[in-house]
């Protein structure tokens, strides 16, 4: 199989403010879209791409994208990814055709481009309704909104996983907030660096996952919550 590439990712350090912009940018600059495809017209073109009936122009996938599409039909296609993804494409499509049980279902298929004004890639699959619009991008523009766009902070942003690693100095003590866009990859985290050591989370409870219809809201009331309980137990942050 022959993969696009993924966007650009990006490693920085200054203010947190002036940071997160700096994801928003990377994570606009992708031009992401969605739409929903019906399970069971859902196949693989001779030259790699996913198709979904007629509706739609058939697309092409990052690898990202086609490791998602295979979890998540896993009984169809058990830990296929590092086999098929090695194989020619129109052999992967007969796979598929062979293979392929269909559920009666829609899913959520997610596009992103590289580089900004390049064709566009399959990157992720979702269940029909996931709130594509709450990225890691929003997860960090929570964070700058807890604690204030002007305290020291690192970002690195893996546009390959779509993930964020963002670590803040605060007054005695850090915050190492981590997440991903990958459907099934754990809930955002929000832990404690102190003295070099890390503390794990502050007690709030389970963490909140995004669920469908909520636009994310609940992974956002997830990380003020934390953020406020290490504010409780360590200090002030300013």
């Amino acid at each position: 199989m022959l993969f696009a590439d993924p966007p650009r990712s990006l490693r920085a350090e200054g203010l947190l403010g002036p940071l997160v912009r700096q994801v928003e940018l990377a994570v606009e600059g992708e031009a992401r879209f969605a739409w929903e495809a019906p399970e069971g017209l859902l196949r693989l073109t001779d030259d790699g791409r996913l198709a979904a009936g007629e509706e739609y122009e058939p697309s092409s996938m990052e690898g990202a994208g086609f490791r998602s599409l295979l979890i998540r039909y896993n009984d169809s296609f058990p830990r296929a990814f590092p086999l098929l993804s090695g194989l020619s494409a129109p052999t992967v499509a007969a796979v598929w055709r062979e293979a392929y049980r269909p559920g009666d279902g829609r899913l959520l298929v997610s596009e992103r481009h590289h580089p900004v004004d390049g064709p566009s890639a399959v990157w992720q699959v979702y269940p029909a309704g996931w709130p594509v619009e709450f990225t890691v991008a929003s997860v960090a523009a929570a964070v700058r909104d807890a604690v204030g766009p002007l305290v020291p902070a690192r970002i690195a942003y893996d546009a390959a996983a779509s993930s964020l690693r963002l670590e803040v100095t605060l007054a005695g003590y850090e915050l190492l907030v981590t997440a991903t866009d990958v459907y099934g990859e754990p809930a955002p985290t929000v832990e404690v660096i102190l003295d070099g050591r890390n503390m794990g989370a502050p007690p709030t409870g389970p963490r909140r996952r995004r669920r469908p219809g909520t636009g994310g809201a609940t992974v956002l009331e997830g990380i003020v919550e934390a953020i406020t309980a290490a504010e409780e137990r360590y200090g002030r942050y300013v």
